[in-house]
């Protein structure tokens, strides 16, 4: 049982460390993408379609955050 919550912690961490993260990359794709669009590059519609998938991945893995052995009462014992 214990290993199963030490998993679901470490998942969670990761997930605190790659969400925002992915904000921050889907945002800058985006923008180049626009600027490549807004000069003329039809390179740019597809950076933007890369940003918006990642945007959506990026909401979908923050809402699914919560780690749900946490919700149910269930902690780590301190070693």
């Amino acid at each position: 049982m214990d290993n199963d919550i030490e998993r679901a912690e470490m998942i969670q961490s990761m997930k605190a460390l790659l969400i925002p993260m992915a904000f921050f990359l889907a945002t800058i794709v985006s923008s180049a993408g626009g600027f490549l669009v807004y000069n003329g590059y039809s390179l740019g519609y597809g950076l933007i379609a890369t940003g918006v998938i990642a945007l959506i991945a990026a909401f979908v893995a923050a809402f699914k955050f919560q780690n749900t052995l946490r919700a149910k009462g269930k902690f780590r014992r301190a070693p």
